[in-house]
């Protein structure tokens, strides 16, 4: 049994790793409980939905009767019939309440005279009727948080009071406030508050400064006690300095200390953004540049350089519009700073995020924007700047569809992250690389090539191999080695979960559903595409919603869901960006099928043919043979057997050049039955 408590304060992180646990874990007799406030939903509206082995259980309020019965568990025959009937009244079911003010009675009889009336106030009465010591063991001991440990209290306590710490801390677990608990520390005790809103009620009696003086003095002594394993810590660091800083300029802007916490508050920030991105989590990595940029207020090249750190890992972390406010303000900050150069480079980092946002801005804009970024850069020899514009290069070809193109400015840029020793950097290269070797028109002996040297080149990134792992499935699907490929694509799945991938998990589609295309499984590829829209449309991504709107109305028309082919073809319309070239082809597509169907066989070859005279300025082989297919299969329900041939023919050498086995096996048998 797993226990997790109040995970309305969890990291996403956290979160994703219990819903992987209840979703994965097999052959073993395992309940995983979760307690949470309402406020849970705000973050995860559909936490638990759609499992077949989860439950939702809502703990009202206790009927009167049921917390006389708690009362009369608790206590027995100690209180009179009074006391009992005001504590049940004044509780309103809430048994915690029960619990706290049957602990004050059993302190101090006259204090059931005047219930308080909510639990923080009542637990306030009871932390008032500490000792003076007790109560400032209590607060300090607030400051780490629900479990604390004894040497961190020592070094939070004065050292007048610290001889008597272990008998106060014997006092409060007989009052039932905190508990024994299990320490991180070798050596060291540990305790916990017998529930968080006690350990709140704590922390809120606290004054600002005091609270602030805590914290640093806190993150003082985990440096000192974790020396050895510090980076396992630095999230905590970076927060008790962050909380120090941000309480301390609140009620003394003009303290002496205030510069030399901020500069430790923003390196522990941008430490812990460090690991997290190099583990694969952008998420937590963007939060803490945010957090870190936000100790930075003043308009510095510093504070300019946490922002372009921020949109650097941003892009799988959080939405389009919300990259496009970063880069915004570091633009104005750069502009104000006079710095064209991050001005420019602020503008590259969020090309991605201007195309998927904002129709009025083309691809041409985005690689001319990049490409004068380039020169810039290699003039002034920023290396590092000079990646990202090659990469915002890259993707604008990307949404054109031109990957061969693409495919050589990452070669390049892969280049000069080797040059540079950074691993990360030309991994995201090299990863990109195996998407220009799939969606373009490379044959899938060359992709399944890369796939092995790439695996060769990175065998301990969990996240390279992670990718890599999944192009390989593709590539098999597409060399009809159907078994191979969905172990491959079991294995990156499982991967992506383990690793907290949500980007990749959430447009999964574009692997599985592709693959069930290629094999002509329709109904798997319409489940997949549903819930990669699904995910994808909560996470803002409209971009690659658009795109799979676009194959679902195409996928329906399959299996005769005309009505809802024509609200795909819709909602993909609206959604695309001209210059997408897969969105704008595939809309039509399906919207051309459905006209067809529905008795204008004219109209919906032309819209045929305009899609695919727009895929066909992409080098996308594969989505042309398909739609080349989609023409030939539409003549001959018209009774053009002929020009059915000749698309087919079509189609079938533009499946050969990819080496789409399944697809050519198909079509072969519908040429000779033409035939």
């Amino acid at each position: 049994m797993l226990v997790f408590e109040d995970i309305h304060w969890a990291e996403p992180t956290l979160l994703d790793l219990i819903e992987h646990v209840a979703d994965w874990a097999r052959g073993c007799a395992l309940l995983v409980l979760c307690t949470a406030r309402p406020d849970l939903l705000d973050v995860r509206a559909g936490w638990g939905g759609g499992k077949t082995n989860a439950t939702t259980i809502m703990l009202e309020r206790l009927p009167a009767k049921d917390c006389a019965r708690l009362l009369e568990d608790l206590a027995g025959e100690t209180l009179t019939s009074e006391q009992r009937e005001r504590v049940v009244a004044a509780s309103e079911g809430n048994p915690l309440f029960v619990e706290q003010m049957l602990a004050m009675l059993s302190e101090d009889e006259r204090a059931g005279s005047d219930v308080p009336l909510t639990i923080q106030a009542l637990l306030a009465a009871r932390l008032d009727r500490l000792g003076g010591e007790e109560r400032r063991v209590v607060e300090s001991a607030s400051v780490e948080g629900r479990v604390f440990h004894r040497s961190a209290l020592a070094a939070l306590t004065s050292d007048a009071e610290r001889p008597a710490l272990a008998a106060h801390l014997q006092r409060l677990m007989r009052r039932e406030l905190i508990d024994p608990d299990r320490s991180l520390f070798e050596g060291d005790s540990a305790y916990r508050f017998q529930h968080v809103l006690i350990r709140d009620a704590a922390y809120a009696s606290l004054p600002k400064r005091a609270r602030a003086e805590l914290h640093e003095r806190f993150a003082d002594w985990l440096e000192e006690r974790a020396a050895n394993r510090v980076d396992e810590y630095r999230e905590i660091l970076a927060y008790h300095l962050e909380q120090a800083y941000l309480l301390l300029v609140d009620v003394a802007p003009e303290d002496t200390r205030l510069a030399a916490l901020k500069t430790r508050g923003v390196d522990a920030l941008v430490a812990a953004a460090g690991q997290a991105h190099e583990r694969g989590d952008d998420r937590s990595a963007f939060a803490a540049y945010t957090r870190a940029t936000s100790l930075r207020r003043e308009p510095t090249v510093q504070a300019l350089d946490l922002m372009l750190e921020a949109l650097r890992v941003g892009w799988f972390a959080t939405s389009p519009d919300e990259l496009l406010g970063v880069s915004r303000r570091a633009r104005a900050l750069a502009a104000e700073l006079g710095d064209e150069s991050r001005e420019l480079h602020a503008r590259v980092l969020a090309m991605d995020a201007e195309l998927m946002a904002d129709t009025d801005f083309s691809t041409a804009d985005a690689r001319r924007i990049g490409e004068q970024a380039a020169a810039r850069f290699a003039a002034e020899g920023e290396s590092l700047r000079l990646f990202d514009a090659l990469h915002a290069i890259a993707t604008a070809y990307h949404h054109e569809g031109h990957w061969s193109p693409m495919n050589e400015v990452l070669m390049r840029a892969a280049a000069i992250a080797r040059d540079l020793g950074d691993d990360l950097r030309e991994q995201d290269s090299d990863s990109a690389r195996l998407g220009a070797y799939y969606w373009g028109d490379s044959r899938a002996t060359l992709g399944l090539d890369l796939c092995t040297q790439l695996q060769e080149r990175w065998p301990s990134s969990p996240v390279m191999q992670s990718r890599v792992v999944c192009f390989k499935g593709r590539f098999l699907a597409m060399l009809g080695r159907s078994d191979e490929a969905h172990r491959a694509i079991a294995e990156w799945l499982r991967s992506a979960e383990d690793l907290g991938d949500r980007y990749s998990l959430n447009s999964r589609a574009f692997t599985t559903a592709t693959i069930a295309d290629i094999e002509g499984d329709v109904e798997t590829a319409l489940s997949e595409v549903a819930l990669s829209i699904e995910r994808l449309e909560a996470a803002g991504q409209r971009g690659l919603v658009s795109t799979l709107y676009g194959l679902q109305g195409i996928y329906l028309a399959r299996v005769g869901r005309w009505d809802e082919v024509v609200e795909s073809a819709r909602r993909g319309r609206e959604q695309s960006h001209p210059d997408d070239l897969d969105s704008e082809a595939l809309w039509r597509w399906a919207d051309a099928l459905v006209t067809a169907h529905r008795g204008d066989p004219e109209a919906g070859q032309a819209l045929l043919h305009e899609a695919i005279a727009i895929i066909d300025r992409s080098d996308e082989t594969m989505f042309q043979a398909n739609a080349r297919t989609a023409l030939a299969e539409m003549l001959e329900s018209q009774g053009d057997k002929a020009s059915a041939r000749a698309a087919l023919q079509e189609a079938l050498e533009l499946y050969r050049a990819k080496e789409v086995v399944p697809s050519i096996a198909r079509a072969e048998r519908r040429l000779a039955a033409l035939a």
